[in-house]
């Protein structure tokens, strides 16, 4: 796994690995954790989304999907 630069050639290959279900934990697991996030993903038809977006624009990513 890397970002959008390339990981050094002696950086440590590191996979996620499932702590518990739900948690995993990417890199050393004997330093602290540099980053900790909540991701979650739903789905639902609300004729309203455009109206969440605009009043959550920092809380939530919405993609429509025209069908």
């Amino acid at each position: 796994m890397s970002g959008a630069e390339p990981p050094d050639d002696d950086a440590p290959e590191t996979l996620p690995e499932m702590l518990s279900p739900g948690e995993f934990w990417i890199g050393d697991q004997q330093q602290p954790a540099e980053v900790q996030t909540l991701i979650g993903y739903c789905q639902f038809g609300a004729p309203d989304a455009e109206i969440d977006r605009r009043c959550y624009p920092n809380l939530f990513t919405l993609f429509a999907e025209v069908g």
